[in-house]
């Protein structure tokens, strides 16, 4: 367990923030503003890394502590009852060598071995491995080349199952009645969009008008393909799962939402 098994997903994050921050205020000029915004962006983003790589590294150098001194179990053969990440929902993936179960998550922060990438990690079903474990922590994997590493069968079998879970979750009612809201209010936008175009691109161009004729145009033609989009989108909707009282009445949060922003603004 090197530092290679370090969790360094977790500070890249707040350094890049760190680094917008120290752009924001050398670009800033005598802006004080954007000076003061830019600091606070910099002071927060490395912050935030110190602290999270004084975290992390404690629970890393605890893991490879005991990695390093013996503190280690170790169990060999076929892995089985491999439950991979779904499509939909958690990513929780466990599986059984011998009598020993394992659970993780792939791409959580941890030292410890997870199976990442998600969903095109090493661990299959028929792999024939030697684990290294300790309290939870899978400490090392070595896995015999050629043995039940993504076999036709396993693929085809992800891929089926990959598909019955989106075919789940196309058909939630919850999901119709986003779609629907969502539809129904990228049509209302497209028309307003539209039809008074002045007022809403003030809130994408800063200088006041007249606009030229080029802004127009290109506004226009955004909202009118928007609009055709939407369209499409819901006629799609309709004619695959009908239109009904309950779908309506799921919709309705949705797209109030959706059109007091529009009136708002």
């Amino acid at each position: 367990m090197g530092w290679h098994t370090f969790p360094w997903k977790d500070i890249v994050g707040p350094v890049l923030f760190g680094i917008v921050g120290i752009v924001f205020a050398k670009t800033a000029g005598r802006n004080g503003l954007w000076q003061g915004i830019g600091f606070l962006m910099m002071l927060g983003g490395f912050g935030m890394a110190a602290v999270l790589f004084t975290a992390d590294e404690d629970v890393w150098q605890t893991a490879r502590a005991d990695y390093l001194r013996g503190d280690t179990k170790v169990v060999e053969g076929t892995v089985e009852n491999f439950q991979p990440a779904p499509y939909v929902g958690g990513i929780r993936e466990s599986f059984t060598v011998g009598k020993v179960t394992f659970v993780y998550y792939p791409g959580s922060s941890t030292p410890c071995f997870a199976n990442a990438p998600l969903r095109r990690g090493p661990i299959r079903s028929g792999a024939v491995v030697r684990i290294h474990y300790f309290e939870g922590c899978i400490q090392r994997v070595d896995i015999q080349p050629g043995a039940g590493v993504a076999s036709a069968d396993a693929a085809s079998e992800a891929k089926a199952e990959q598909g019955r879970q989106l075919r789940a979750l196309a058909n939630d009612p919850r999901v119709i009645a986003n779609n629907f809201a969502m539809t129904c209010v990228g049509l209302i936008i497209s028309l307003l969009v539209f039809f008074d175009w002045r007022h809403y691109v003030r809130y994408w161009i800063r200088r006041p008008p007249p606009y030229s004729r080029t802004i127009e145009v290109v506004v226009l033609v955004c909202a009118a393909l928007s609009f055709a989009g939407c369209a499409v989108q819901l006629h799609t909707l309709i004619a695959a799962r009908g239109l009904n009282l309950e779908i309506v009445k799921k919709a309705a949060p949705f797209m109030f939402a959706g059109l007091a922003v529009c009136g708002r603004g």
